[in-house]
């Protein structure tokens, strides 16, 4: 019998294999390697909304968090305070918002306003108009009154009796208003020390208690004085003022904890 040659095609299993797997259409991603880029995502997500978080919290405590309303510096009558005055719409906001709020927060007791340099020591109102400042700032100490704030106001006329039995009035002089302030700060300190609560001291054209220049070589004793209010020496006292010499305002002022507005509409 004869035996015919056999030609055998078949290359084997692992080689067959291997050029399946090498068909572009046929290949399959390593699952590991997957998942681990997967991981590495969510891990990515999770330390940015961690970092985000963190920079709100940074921002609510440079901010500060209100931990009393807004409507604190409200007063129910509208034709009182700062209610009744229909113009200077800004500055009452304004008002209400940097002098009356925290003044009112702290004498409720918040303790991080008091420490902060929200509380202010000192506010100064500028106008070209007598007449508009007067009006802003009797408005301010009437509301100030009406939420139970303690209010001192200075007195522009003097009055006593003569010899002949006649009541003479007159303005009083520079060193009789600032004898007057000195007493109220004295006082404001002590109900401070008794009772824990601010006093409001209405200066009124402050003009009249020392030179106004924007540039001072040196200070004189009552501003020295009004620096050194809401500290060690003086604690307890805010002290309010106005002048329509708005362009005179000392500088020295810009580095106190006190507000200078310009009154607007």
């Amino acid at each position: 019998m004869k035996v015919l040659p056999v030609s055998f095609s078949f290359k084997g299993i692992q080689q067959r294999d291997n050029e399946i797997n090498n068909y572009p259409f046929l290949y399959t991603a390593n699952s590991t390697r997957e998942m681990r880029k997967e991981d590495n995502n969510r891990f990515k997500a999770i330390t940015a909304s961690l970092a985000l978080i963190a920079v709100a919290i940074t921002l609510i405590n440079i901010k500060g968090r209100k931990k009393l309303p807004d409507n604190i510096v409200e007063i129910a009558d509208k034709n009182k305070g700062l209610n009744k005055i229909s113009k200077y719409e800004k500055t009452v906001h304004e008002l209400k918002e940097k002098i009356i709020y925290p003044l009112k927060a702290v004498n409720l007791g918040d303790k991080n306003i008091a420490n902060s340099k929200k509380l202010k020591s000192g506010l100064i109102i500028t106008h070209n108009q007598k007449e508009g400042l007067e009006e802003i700032t009797c408005g301010l100490m009437e509301h100030l009154k009406e939420l139970g704030i303690e209010t001192k106001d200075i007195n522009e006329i003097t009055t006593r009796v003569n010899n002949k039995g006649e009541t003479v009035h007159r303005n009083i002089r520079r060193n009789e208003r600032v004898k007057w302030v000195y007493n109220q700060i004295q006082n404001a300190k002590k109900s401070y020390e008794e009772e824990g609560k601010y006093t409001v001291i209405n200066l009124g054209d402050i003009g009249k208690l020392t030179d106004l220049k924007i540039i001072k070589s040196q200070k004189s004793n009552f501003e020295d004085m009004l620096s050194n209010l809401n500290g060690k020496t003086y604690p307890g006292v805010i002290w309010t003022g106005w002048t329509t010499k708005t362009n005179s305002v000392p500088l020295f002022y810009n580095d106190l904890p006190v507000l200078i507005t310009r009154l607007t509409d």
